[in-house]
């Protein structure tokens, strides 16, 4: 799953092939908007906020959960829908990796891992010569999509 600023792609994978992809808008732009509500927040302090401090907290952010809540419910209606194509349907699936910018916020791999009841983890990077090589690039969550390519 690829969390993006304007949008989320979703991407089924069966044996190293893709067999679906699935784009929904709902994105880190929706969740700077949320933080806007929730605290009160002008645009550039709210998307500063949500950098720094994540969207899940102590407190509860109705507008950032709600936003959250849809990335999960995408997640499990992108798979409902394909189930077929799943060796064991929904247990099937065995993870979701998620990249992109928005990918990396804080405790986000937590929260949909817990609302979907599947693995979720960041994309994690490739070992030996090629993976160090690709981290001295920089943030590979950034450019996964790019490299995939």
């Amino acid at each position: 799953m690829d969390v993006g600023h304007r949008k989320s792609t979703l991407c089924l994978c069966l044996d190293g092939r893709v067999i679906a992809t699935r784009t929904v808008p709902v994105a880190g732009m929706a969740l700077t908007r949320a933080v806007m509500r929730d605290r009160d927040l002008l645009e550039i302090e709210a998307e500063r906020a949500k950098l720094e401090q994540g969207v899940l907290g102590v407190r509860q952010n109705a507008a950032s959960l709600e936003v959250l809540d849809r990335l999960a419910r995408e997640i499990l209606r992108t798979v409902g829908s394909l189930e077929s194509l799943l060796p064991g349907g929904m247990a099937g699936l065995s993870a979701v990796h998620l990249l992109g910018g928005s990918g990396r916020l804080h405790r986000l791999d937590e929260f949909l891992s817990e609302r979907t009841g599947v693995s979720v983890q960041r994309l994690a990077s490739p070992g030996g010569v090629f993976g160090a090589a690709l981290l001295a690039g920089g943030d590979p969550l950034l450019f996964a999509p790019a490299v995939a390519l």
